[in-house]
């Protein structure tokens, strides 16, 4: 059975269009690659993106800025106050 070495990111990320999106990506990247900056200098064209909303497939053309998250264990308190500022703004 193979075991995941999968690295989790928290990532806030703006786009080209002005859109900002907050949500945390898995990658499998070797040792000497693992950091938020390797990833989001892969050469794959998309990248899934898990939000509160579902999984977004995001185009690196496309992204304007991210910035890693403190912590993926910080994205907890991140996604929370999301959905509390989407309940409160309907």
């Amino acid at each position: 059975e193979r075991q995941s070495v999968a690295r989790i990111f928290a990532f806030e990320v703006m786009m080209v269009g002005g859109e900002e999106h907050r949500g945390m990506v898995a990658s499998e990247l070797p040792p000497a690659r693992a950091r938020a900056l390797d990833f989001l200098n892969a050469p794959e064209r998309f990248f899934p993106l898990h939000t509160n909303d579902g999984i977004l497939c995001l185009n690196r053309r496309f992204v304007r800025a991210a910035r890693p998250l403190s912590k993926p264990g910080a994205l907890r308190s991140v996604l929370r106050t999301q959905r509390f500022d989407k309940n409160n703004n309907r």
